[in-house]
């Protein structure tokens, strides 16, 4: 954290790491970061502990298993533009491949990295931040899904990117790339997406015409 307070203003004033007068974290100026010692952490993140990347609470009761999750997550949050997401409720197949992809150990998709954190704002439950393109050399732009489960079963998932929208189309559409580098890592779970599914299908449809 001392090495990201010296660099994280380089991305911007809202990535800011500061601390006050009594001793609080806070990052972008106004979030408070509490920094979890081996005494305080969560026990899903105990046997993870790192004293120089520590479990860190941030936002709204928000739990993360490290300070640099809470450094990607805000990053990739503040950069994106969203593309399009959608709530299942239970029983449905769909919620239950969501709360799946939420337990399934990491990594997923072909290796892509997963950012797992739990939330006790408003509805509480368990999330995950899964980076579907963004950290590999010649990468120009990032994308990135996140999934949320609720304690009573329903399920949400959304798909974010930093690509620039197109400017024709409207919807998922705008954002083509998005739309495809997702079809190829998320494969048959694209149809939790229906929106960018229905994308994917009208793209198809009008190739073959």
């Amino acid at each position: 954290m001392r090495q990201y307070g010296l660099y994280g203003n380089r991305l911007g004033e809202r990535m800011r790491l500061t601390r006050t007068t009594n001793g609080r974290e806070m990052l972008g100026g106004y979030v408070q970061v509490t920094v979890h010692t081996e005494q305080t952490v969560p026990r899903r993140y105990r046997d993870r502990f790192n004293a120089a990347d520590p479990p860190c609470e941030h936002y709204l009761g928000e739990e993360h298993g490290s300070f640099r999750e809470v450094a990607i997550k805000r990053l990739a949050s503040l950069s994106s533009h969203f593309v399009s997401d959608h709530w299942w409720d239970p029983p449905s197949p769909e919620s239950d491949r969501i709360g799946a992809l939420i337990d399934q150990p990491p990594p997923v998709w072909d290796g892509c990295r997963t950012i797992d954190y739990t939330s006790d704002y408003t509805t509480g439950g368990t999330r995950r931040l899964v980076i579907l393109c963004g950290e590999e050399d010649g990468d120009d732009f990032m994308a990135h899904i996140e999934v949320h489960k609720r304690p009573h079963g329903s399920a949400s998932i959304a798909l974010y990117t930093t690509e620039a929208p197109q400017k024709i189309g409207s919807g998922p559409a705008v954002f083509p790339r998005a739309v495809d580098i997702a079809r190829n890592k998320m494969r048959d779970a694209i149809t939790v997406l229906p929106q960018v599914n229905e994308a994917i299908n009208t793209a198809v449809g009008l190739a073959s015409t």
